[in-house]
């Protein structure tokens, strides 16, 4: 077999390693990595959003019960929103050591506790006699307000998430780095048997640049998914987490695809300043 013969053959099979790797790379970075699901499930707009839908209920429990309501935009912060949706997200994907599966549940019992006494100090400044609201009353009133932020926070689904990220997370790791050792091997006997440097070179830039076009492959089926399907998912600010979730993955095989071009650019020059030193 000729050497033109065998660098093509090796590009090829070097590219599919290169392509593969650059998709398990990928998963890990974003599909397959639980903090990427948090980092979206935790951003501000989903926040606000919740914190939105929390607050008009409560209002909304307020005037039903005749409670005053100037408690609420106080107990219902942003930033007791953020903690809670955190707990639940983070301790159930096990992104983060800070929180376990029981961390919502508890961060849930104190926020209950503290609202309890936000609304007997809005019950004592508006001069609201205790004997129309007892301590069962308004632990009855708040474990409602309690139940209804579990319900909007506490995603049905997340445990299949869970189980899907961890095993896609497992499989990208094994595969990656089996790629890579073949990769790697590819590359070492391409060296050895390829002939000359800039020509190796050559057959390696032409491998990165079809990886990258691989990618791009990717980013233009994810961009048509993306564009064509809606989510029917409640309340809506979860679903714009997930769409948060997509959109963040369809950028890191971008950046992938990019940063491959990058590479194949500088492997292109060096094989140019390469063979002209050869010739020199």
């Amino acid at each position: 077999m000729s050497r033109r013969k065998l660098r093509k053959r090796i590009s090829f099979f070097l590219y599919v390693c290169i392509a593969f790797v650059s998709v398990f790379a990928c998963c890990i970075v974003t599909v397959a990595n639980p903090n990427a699901f948090v980092k979206a499930f935790t951003s501000s707009e989903c926040i606000e959003s919740l914190r939105a839908d929390v607050k008009l209920y409560t209002s909304d429990m307020c005037k039903k019960n005749n409670i005053p309501d100037d408690f609420v935009e106080n107990a219902i912060s942003y930033d007791t929103m953020y903690h809670l949706q955190t707990a639940f997200v983070s301790g159930t994907l096990g992104a983060s050591k800070q929180y376990n599966e029981n961390a919502f549940s508890g961060m849930l019992d104190d926020f209950e506790a503290e609202l309890e006494q936000s609304v007997a100090k809005s019950l004592d400044a508006n001069a609201i006699s205790d004997s129309l609201y007892d301590a069962e009353s308004l632990s009855s009133f708040c474990r409602d307000i309690a139940d209804y932020i579990e319900s909007r926070i506490d995603f049905q689904y997340m445990n299949n998430v869970r189980h899907a990220i961890k095993r896609m997370r497992a499989v990208s790791f094994v595969l990656a780095a089996a790629f890579i050792l073949i990769g790697a091997a590819l590359i070492v006997y391409l060296s050895l048997k390829g002939g000359k440097n800039y020509k190796i070179l050559q057959s390696i830039a032409s491998s990165v640049l079809g990886a990258s076009f691989m990618n791009v492959v990717v980013v233009v089926a994810l961009t048509i998914v993306y564009l064509s399907k809606d989510l029917v998912i409640y309340p809506l600010y979860t679903a714009g987490a997930f769409v948060d979730y997509f959109r963040s993955t369809i950028l890191t095989f971008a950046s992938c695809s990019a940063l491959l071009f990058m590479v194949f650019l500088a492997l292109l020059v060096a094989g140019w300043k390469l063979k002209r030193s050869e010739k020199e």
